[in-house]
């Protein structure tokens, strides 16, 4: 469970979002397993994942610092990205 409950909801909407965080998770985990070579910016994995199309930047922010919290992302440098800042890569933890 991920949802950072900063708005005080419960009961079953705190449910759903529940989900929705778990779900995010889930499928940005895939895409960097399909895709494990190179790292990539939130703003990338948000552009190749067209499910995530009107999720918010900082929900799948949310979920890839939750990823590598977890163990199954790593940080790999930064590049230049939206708005001309520099924004950290993460990609597939290798398993030793």
């Amino acid at each position: 469970m991920t949802f950072f409950n900063s708005i005080g909801v419960g009961g079953d909407v705190r449910r759903v979002y529940d989900g929705d965080c778990s779900s995010q998770e889930e499928v940005i985990l895939v895409w960097f397993s399909l895709n494990p070579n190179s790292g990539y910016t939130p703003f990338e994995v948000k552009k190749f994942l067209s499910v995530l199309e009107g999720v918010p930047i900082t929900s799948v922010r949310r979920a890839i610092c939750c990823l590598e919290n977890k163990g199954y992302l790593v940080k790999e440098g930064q590049r230049v990205g939206e708005y001309g800042k520099l924004n950290y890569c993460w990609k597939l933890k290798r398993l030793e």
